[in-house]
């Protein structure tokens, strides 16, 4: 049996579209968990009738405390072999859980990862793994993977894409592989990527393929993009965790000052230089100033040598180094515009 765990918070918009698509699932074993997360919509309503009429749904109605207490929760009551996450806005092809399944009893792995396609409105963009079907097994094979979910400009892009990493979505986890890991509450983003972190460093085993069967909305609505006033604080806590994983496991510690430098630039984009930002050009500036003397910044861009890193990230390192408030934000308008085009 496969359990998929669905947090939902004010989703009446999209529930019956992504339920509909686990309901139809070729793959009919299932346990399938809607966690509502508070909502105040009518959410639990049509959960609930749903789950009148489908005795494999359980629907679950708790106070509002975040996506991550909704997951945990989903975690304590799965029963299933496998457990998967769906988002409540995304939907998956019918024949999803049954492709991951296969793929996880043909390998005999702990967790299967696939690819997922991004959907923003007309748009559409695939993530998928160029390998038709891998298996990678011990700390040598595996641990190159945990540093891609930070890095993702890493140079291992052979045969699995690193920008699928850190998604909760498009795997398939064996039940037991879980026991004794959570999604930690209190880290306000990409708390999913450091739970995916610790499951791999716990997994013996893990199979990658190319399969594409989940679709990922990105919304007007989604956390992904939108101005975050607090983003400073919220990518403190989350450099911090990574690198008391980093050096806890003996992971190679210049991707870690790599994934740095790309969450430097997510920085940017989601608190400094985003176009619904709250802040002056002025306050702008002076917060990127201020970001040369944040010891945590600085020590990733002092430390990693120029020759290795890729043009863009060269170009921001020059910058950074000469403590140019005004070419960083010119370099982060001309990638944004050629990200557009």
């Amino acid at each position: 049996m496969v359990s998929v765990i669905v947090p939902m918070c004010n989703a009446e918009k999209y529930l019956i579209r992504c339920l509909k698509s686990i309901q139809n699932q070729s793959y009919k074993n299932l346990e399938i968990i809607l966690i509502n997360d508070g909502s105040k919509d009518k959410t639990s309503t049509i959960a609930h009738y749903y789950e009148s009429s489908d005795d494999r749904i359980i629907v679950i109605d708790k106070e509002n405390n975040g996506v991550s207490s909704a997951r945990n929760f989903g975690l304590k009551i799965a029963t299933g072999d496998y457990i998967t996450f769906i988002d409540i806005d995304d939907y998956v092809e019918l024949d999803y859980i049954d492709r991951f399944v296969n793929e996880s009893e043909i390998k005999k792995v702990d967790l299967v990862i696939g690819g997922l396609r991004q959907v923003r409105g007309k748009k559409n963009r695939i993530l998928t793994n160029k390998a038709k079907g891998i298996k990678l097994e011990g700390k040598k094979n595996i641990h190159p993977l945990i540093c891609a979910i930070l890095d993702v400009k890493s140079d291992i892009k052979g045969n699995y894409n690193p920008l699928i990493l850190g998604f909760p979505f498009a795997k398939m986890y064996k039940r037991e592989l879980l026991l004794n890991i959570q999604f930690k509450e209190n880290i306000p983003i990409r708390e999913d990527a450091i739970f995916n972190m610790e499951v791999m460093l716990k997994a013996r085993s893990i199979g990658i393929f190319d399969y594409v069967g989940y679709h990922y909305l990105l919304s007007p609505d989604s956390a992904t993009g939108k101005f975050r006033e607090n983003f400073s604080e919220e990518v403190t806590i989350f450099l911090k965790t990574s690198k008391n994983t980093w050096l806890k496991n003996d992971l190679p510690i210049n991707s870690y000052y790599t994934g740095v430098l790309y969450t430097y630039m997510n920085w940017l984009k989601i608190c400094i230089l985003n176009d619904n930002s709250t802040f002056t050009f002025s306050e702008r500036r002076k917060m990127i100033k201020e970001s040369f003397k944040n010891e945590m910044w600085k020590k990733s861009f002092l430390s990693l040598e120029y020759k290795g890193l890729t043009k863009p990230y060269q170009t921001l390192q020059f910058f950074f180094r000469k403590k140019s408030s005004i070419g960083i934000i010119v370099l982060y308008k001309i990638s944004e515009f050629l990200k557009r085009m």
